[in-house]
């Protein structure tokens, strides 16, 4: 069912009735252009050879929310154009020159703050290690299967 919804475009037609339902431009997902835009982008490198061992994720939603991509209180306003993507994953064999993640700031000094945060969220080893688990349980109409 997913992939003929994929395939239909069943699938993006409903995510363009879901951002207009909530109040959104549903053109932005022809153009992602539309969407607000970073002041600051930053390709950021590993800078070391190794596996990546460990991630905290805590620290790594902390990096993202003092960029001002979440908020700290209800009040606080949300900086749609900051955050980051992180391009390694638990088990990822690494070099030097290995892209670590996109920054998306408002100011060189959040993206520094930033590219802090998440060196110091990751752990390396320098033998290898597994990756985390894609699939934590199976839902079917009879109940969860843990994996």
């Amino acid at each position: 069912m997913l992939e003929e919804a994929l395939e239909s475009g069943a699938g993006l037609r409903k995510l363009k009735e879901m951002i207009r339902a909530q109040g959104g431009d549903p053109a932005v997902c022809d153009d992602p252009g539309l969407l607000p835009q970073a002041k600051v982008k930053r390709q950021v490198f590993c800078g070391r050879s190794g596996y990546v061992r460990a991630m905290d994720t805590v620290a790594l939603g902390c990096a993202a929310q003092a960029m001002g991509a979440g908020r700290l209180r209800k009040e606080d306003p949300i900086d749609y154009a900051a955050g980051f993507v992180l391009q390694v994953r638990l088990g990822d064999r690494t070099e030097p020159d290995t892209p670590l993640c996109e920054l998306h700031a408002r100011t060189e000094e959040d993206a520094d703050r930033a590219e802090q945060a998440i060196r110091a969220a990751l752990t390396w080893s320098e033998t290898p290690c597994g990756g985390g688990k894609n699939f934590h349980a199976l839902v079917t109409a009879e109940g969860v299967t843990m994996l």
